[in-house]
C-alpha cells in the first residue's frame, strides 16, 4: 500500500469515526427531546384546558421527528460512504497478506455479508434489524404519537 494510500485510509476511517459518532450523538438528543415531549403530552392528556398547548406539542413532535429522521438519513448516508471507502483499503491491505490470514482481516465485509444473511431470513419478528431500520421505527412511533395527540386535540 502506498504513502497516499495510507492517508486515504485513514481519512476514510477519520470520516466514518467523526460522522458515526455525530450520529449517536444527535439521536441521544433525538430520544431525549422526544421522550419530553411525548411525556409532556401524556401529561396534558385528560386536561381539557390544554387542548391548543397539545395540539402544538403533538405536531412539534411529528416535525421533529421527520427532521430528525431525514438528518438521520444522511448521516448514515455518509457513513456507508465511508464504508465503502474502508471496504476497498480492507480488500487492498488483505490481499497483500497470507491466505490464512485473509478471512480475518476483512471485518467490514464479513459484517455485511453477516448482516446480509440474517436480514434475508426473514419475517418481521424472525427478522434481523438493522440499527436504520430501529430508528426509522422509533421516529415513525414517536411522529405517530404526535400525530394522534394533535388530531385527538384538535378534534376534541
Amino acid at each position: 500500500m502506498t504513502e497516499n494510500e495510507k492517508i486515504l485510509r485513514t481519512q476514510a476511517w477519520d470520516f466514518f469515526a467523526i460522522v458515526a459518532a455525530q450520529r449517536l450523538t444527535v439521536i441521544k438528543f433525538y430520544v431525549t427531546l422526544a421522550t419530553l415531549l411525548a411525556g409532556g403530552l401524556l401529561a396534558l392528556i385528560h386536561k381539557p384546558v390544554f387542548s391548543a398547548t397539545r395540539a402544538t406539542l403533538g405536531i412539534l413532535l411529528a416535525i421533529l421527528s421527520f427532521v430528525f429522521w431525514k438528518w438521520d438519513r444522511r448521516s448514515s448516508d455518509l457513513i456507508k460512504l465511508a464504508e465503502g471507502l474502508l471496504k476497498h483499503y480492507e480488500k487492498r491491505l488483505v490481499a497483500e497478506m497470507a491466505l490464512e490470514e485473509q478471512s480475518a482481516g476483512m471485518l467490514f465485509t464479513q459484517e455485511e455479508q453477516i448482516t446480509n444473511g440474517k436480514r434475508a431470513n426473514g419475517l418481521l419478528w424472525k427478522g434481523y434489524f438493522t440499527y436504520r431500520i430501529c430508528l426509522n421505527l422509533l421516529y415513525g412511533l414517536f411522529a405517530l404519537i404526535g400525530l394522534v395527540i394533535c388530531i385527538a386535540s384538535i378534534l376534541e
